[in-house]
């Protein structure tokens, strides 16, 4: 049988799945209380502190990656991020934010690489993991996928009700018909 689950079933498994993964009780709301007072130096030191304690602790690599995202520190970001994924090698949202991060160095193949697989695991129904999976396809050349890709992004973020990325997708996949990065 094939990793990848299809259908609404499928779906409703992932967020399930997501949804026991990250602890909300930890890492997420220091990240969001640091994001929202622009504390990001703070929360930098506490997920270091966390890891030294614990070098596997995915969360926190996962969270640090997360600002340095933000800090626009990406070849940083990425480190963390591959941290994040040998603790958790299945983590949808890591292989995503990843392919984003990578695509900001420039290092668009190894992006595609990642945004595939976070599609995979998410069996082609996440809006914003295909919206991540057009971009990379459109930061290695290759326009016609990108356009297909996001076609279906939009088609489902639509029918998800998520009409900002939705919205989003359309401007991406104009710039893709023009074969505009």
């Amino acid at each position: 049988m094939s990793p990848v689950i299809y259908g609404w079933l499928g779906t409703l498994i992932v967020a399930i799945f997501l949804s026991y993964v990250v602890k909300p009780s930890q890492a997420p709301v220091k990240l969001t209380k640091a994001l929202e007072e622009n504390k990001l130096d703070e929360a930098v030191l506490h997920y270091q502190h966390r890891i030294e304690n614990d070098p596997g602790d995915h969360v926190a690599h996962y969270q640090l990656a997360r600002i340095y995202n933000v800090q626009k520190r990406f070849r940083a970001s990425a480190e963390e991020y591959k941290q994040a994924l040998k603790g958790r090698p299945q983590y949808p949202w890591a292989l995503n934010n990843l392919a984003l991060t990578l695509i900001e160095t420039g290092d668009a193949n190894e992006a595609l690489k990642y945004a595939k697989q976070s599609c995979r695991l998410t069996g082609y129904l996440s809006p914003e993991h295909l919206a991540a999976l057009a971009l990379a396809y459109a930061a290695t050349g290759n326009f016609p996928k990108a356009v297909e890709i996001a076609e279906k992004g939009t088609e489902i973020a639509e029918l998800s009700g998520n009409k900002q990325l939705a919205h989003n997708l359309k401007q991406h996949l104009q710039r893709y018909k023009r074969r505009q990065k």
